[in-house]
């Protein structure tokens, strides 16, 4: 019985404390790497607002640590770089650190590749200034951080 009430609350520290910073190693590239994942990310987003179409050519032509490989994430991607321990905005300011003169920088949606079922022109977003996840029509405006 007590094994049983163990598993959920490993789980949701599991959760918890995926996004902490000893999960980030800071590569001096201007990328950081997830440990947990082997996921590298461009550490500073771009503050730019680009349609869904934008973010993904964005992606797609960054020459970044001199890879050229980069991609939109996924949304599970994306929510796995949320820290749901911290608020406004809910990730690891240490590992993606917010632009020079962006104090708004986390308050709109970055963009991932993954559509939504019920609309098809609506891609899923991340607002990280409070870790919430919304859709959002592929012409509208997002931000980007891209991943390989």
């Amino acid at each position: 019985m007590k094994i049983k009430r163990l598993i959920p609350c490993l789980l949701l520290i599991s959760l918890v404390s995926f996004a902490s910073t000893d999960t980030w190693r800071n590569n001096f590239d201007s990328t950081v790497i997830d440990v947990a994942t082997g996921l590298i990310w461009q550490q500073t987003g771009n503050s730019t607002n680009y349609t869904y179409a934008e973010a993904v050519d964005y992606c797609a032509n960054l020459s970044l640590a001199d890879k050229n490989d980069w991609r939109l994430p996924s949304i599970k991607e994306l929510v796995s770089i949320n820290d749901f321990r911290a608020d406004s905005p809910s990730i690891d300011l240490d590992a993606f650190p917010i632009p020079p003169n962006d104090t708004f920088f986390y308050s709109g949606g970055f963009w991932s590749n993954t559509s939504d079922p019920t609309f098809a022109s609506n891609r899923w977003t991340i607002v990280f200034i409070v870790g919430d996840t919304q859709t959002r029509n592929e012409s509208g405006g997002g931000q980007v951080r891209c991943v390989r």
